[in-house]
């Protein structure tokens, strides 16, 4: 006779609830296994979104900027210029 049908159980058999109570318990788990996951994934997906972002790095580093803009100036204002001969008259 089955121990479960009769009442009796112990600590290493199945609990004395139904197989639907355990179905629940098991999907209500997986649903909250499910909320972490997308969280975390949410959380990652804004930490990529702000480490490569140009403009989030921009922001953070405003003079590193201006420092990059002063020597692209120079470089293309130097490049820009005519060449004058040093040796003519």
């Amino acid at each position: 006779m089955d121990d479960i049908a009769v009442g009796r159980w112990d600590a290493g058999s199945v609990s004395p609830r139904g197989p639907d109570d355990e179905r629940q318990q098991v999907e209500a788990e997986i649903a909250l296994k499910r909320e972490r996951a997308a969280a975390s994934l949410g959380e990652l997906r804004r930490r990529v979104h702000v480490a490569t972002s140009w403009r989030a790095w921009a922001r953070s580093n405003p003079l590193a900027w201006i420092g990059v803009g002063l020597c692209l100036g120079f470089v293309v204002g130097y490049r820009g210029r005519p060449r004058s001969d040093v040796t003519k008259p």
